[in-house]
């Protein structure tokens, strides 16, 4: 009785729980834990958005100057601060980078665009 007396009374207020998120008539609050893509995955092919080969994403950004395995680009930052260089590069190579916004988040799925691979 007290559960259904519960769910009334939330009911009652428009309030509702959804992927994670309780809904309330002002604002929205989440509670899940939310993983956000690496700097890599922001980067992607023009002619495969969301499907963009990772091995020769990696490549590319090899000869771009960065370092292999370094998902948050922290070799093209540090410490020649030579970003916009790796930026042009990977565009020339005919790479689009998409902002955070764009992509969402890797995890949880329901928060994921599907423009971002890793």
């Amino acid at each position: 009785m007290k559960k259904f007396f519960m769910i009334s009374l939330l009911f009652l207020h428009g309030c509702y729980w959804h992927n994670g998120c309780l809904y309330t008539a002002q604002m929205v609050n989440c509670y899940m834990d939310k993983v956000p893509f690496s700097s890599i995955a922001y980067y992607q092919k023009t002619d495969s958005i969301g499907h963009t080969d990772i091995n020769q994403r990696w490549r590319d950004a090899e000869l771009c100057g960065a370092k292999y395995g370094d998902s948050n680009l922290w070799s093209v930052i540090k410490p020649q601060n030579f970003r916009n260089e790796f930026r042009i590069c990977m565009e020339s190579k005919g790479y689009h980078i998409f902002d955070s916004s764009e992509c969402g988040v890797k995890e949880p799925k329901s928060l994921n665009k599907g423009i971002c691979n890793e």
